[in-house]
């Protein structure tokens, strides 16, 4: 029996609350930019709707973050600034995908390099503050040895990965001549590796109030948005950037990714409320629960762990 039912105990564990059914919607959003993707292939000229939904997804997202840090504001001050700084984080990536579509598909103007770098590249630092403002404890004694050789381990072989593909590439471009193109080319991979690094180092804490569920689902989104940056500045050194390819799939799956995070940490939270609500309650009427016509039906939920009373 144990054995049987160990994984969707893990699987429960991990998640926490949050519901199966967000997940499945969140993986069918993917379906639309997914069909675009493959209809650009054939037809470059509607690239263009890729554009709009980058910027309705990105904008979901943030509405989705704002709300969250609006919601946890009176329970939990730190937490809610930290969501508040990723949800400006979001919308300055948002601004960008914004500048870009404006630039790409009204004036006509190819958007590498263009305003929309700078607030594409504001997002780091906003979104570090966000992470950084997460309340944790940081670990102790061996636990900080173990949390140090991790975040060396994941770093050096996400940049190994990076100066293979990207770095390496840009460097040799930069001994004929640096560009503009260039630099942003090597800004965009640089601020992957320290986002990472820290993003590494926070999530490893110990965070009261975070869910779980909701930590693993940052980094998952940071992972894909390194992934797209490194899939676009490598297509941007070597053909060129064509709006509706795979890379803005990528995209959008960060994007939701970033969304469901914000919603597992409301979800965890308001389930907590909930709980404390019904312990308020319970907690009125002791002797009526304690008298003896009422045991029989409370007793199994003593041994389910729903309250602590020994009935």
């Amino acid at each position: 029996m144990k054995s049987n039912s160990g994984t969707p105990h893990k699987v429960k564990d991990l998640l926490g609350n949050f519901p199966i059914r967000v997940i499945l919607i969140g993986t069918s959003l993917l379906l639309l930019p997914a069909a675009i993707a493959a209809a650009v292939s054939h037809q470059p000229t509607h690239g263009w709707w890729m554009d709009l939904l980058l910027i309705v997804y990105n904008l979901t997202s943030t509405v989705v973050i704002f709300t969250t840090a609006a919601w946890l504001k009176k329970q939990d001050q730190r937490l809610s600034m930290a969501w508040l700084f990723i949800g400006i984080s979001m919308f300055s990536y948002t601004l960008g995908d914004s500048i870009w579509a404006f630039l790409e598909m009204v004036l006509k103007i190819y958007p590498f390099p263009s305003i929309a770098d700078f607030f594409y590249l504001a997002f780091y630092p906003l979104f570090l503050v966000g992470v950084v403002l997460f309340p944790g404890d940081p670990p102790r004694g061996r636990d900080r040895i173990k949390v140090t050789l991790d975040i060396l381990i994941i770093s050096i072989t996400v940049g190994l990965y990076l100066w293979h593909f990207i770095l390496a590439p840009i460097v040799s471009e930069a001994i004929r001549g640096i560009t503009p193109e260039l630099l942003l080319s090597l800004a965009y991979p640089l601020f992957d590796l320290f986002i990472l690094a820290v993003v590494i180092l926070i999530l490893t804490l110990s965070h009261p109030g975070v869910r779980s569920s909701s930590k693993y689902i940052l980094l998952a989104a940071s992972l894909v948005t390194i992934l797209a940056d490194s899939l676009y500045v490598s297509v941007e050194l070597n053909t060129g950037f064509l709006t509706g390819r795979w890379v803005d799939v990528i995209y959008a799956s960060s994007y939701i990714l970033f969304g469901l995070s914000a919603l597992s940490q409301r979800w965890s939270k308001a389930n907590e409320k909930n709980h404390d609500t019904w312990f308020s309650r319970y907690n009125r009427f002791p002797s009526l629960l304690h008298s003896r016509p009422h045991r029989r039906f409370f007793h199994p939920l003593g041994r389910t762990g729903i309250h602590q009373y020994r009935i």
